[in-house]
């Protein structure tokens, strides 16, 4: 894993976190569920993210850090 970074996302009133992650190669099926084992391991149950996203790259901005608002969970 080259980075990862954690948002919310709201689903009609129903606050969800997002795991978004950066991988090199894009991993495989099984990736989603060891991922989220081991999480289960390190956060509380209620505390991990519902879903994952794969990226190739965090966004950034101009200045280097995390564009937050380009982090939009892909429908």
């Amino acid at each position: 894993m080259r980075g990862a970074v954690v948002g919310a996302r709201d689903d009609a009133g129903d606050r969800r976190l997002i795991g978004y992650v950066v991988v090199d190669p894009q991993p495989g099926a099984g990736f989603n569920r060891e991922l989220r084992d081991f999480l289960k391991n390190e956060v509380a149950g209620l505390h991990g993210p519902a879903e994952f996203v794969f990226l190739e790259a965090l966004p950034l901005t101009p200045s280097g850090k995390i564009n937050r608002r380009a982090l939009r969970p892909r429908t």
